[in-house]
């Protein structure tokens, strides 16, 4: 897997600014509740539809240009295009759950930004993983 291209938001590459530490990715399962039954062994069975990504992150350093493209892109109405790099390099669509941009430094010519998110994709389906 290249790490080349860990993160990006619409067109924005922000794979320089991820850290170690600074980016988390969950799958979680999303289960047809409708489809629920108790085995004979009393154990609950349901079908598994696919599975839903939650990537959070904590970016510094970003450039002005990067935190507006980021502000502009996440905070649309609509969902948007996120690369990926978990487990296997990826792009699926994607809402805001939550985004925080901090002004942390500025000089005459750029300012610079920290950025905190949390973002939710739609339920990707089994057969496309």
């Amino acid at each position: 897997m290249s790490i080349e291209r860990l993160l990006i938001i619409g067109q924005t590459d922000l794979s320089a600014y991820v850290t170690q530490d600074g980016l988390n990715v969950k799958y979680t399962p999303v289960y047809d509740e409708s489809s629920a039954f108790t085995a004979i062994d009393g154990n609950d069975v349901r079908d598994l539809l696919g599975y839903k990504v939650t990537i959070s992150a904590v970016l510094e350093d970003i450039t002005d240009t990067e935190a507006s493209a980021m502000a502009e892109t996440m905070l649309a109405d609509t969902p948007y295009s996120v690369g990926f790099a978990f487990p296997d390099a990826r792009t699926e669509q994607f809402e805001t759950v939550s985004l925080s941009l901090e002004p942390i430094c500025g000089t005459a010519e750029n300012n610079y930004w920290s950025a905190a998110f949390v973002i939710v994709s739609r339920v990707i389906p089994l057969d496309s993983l």
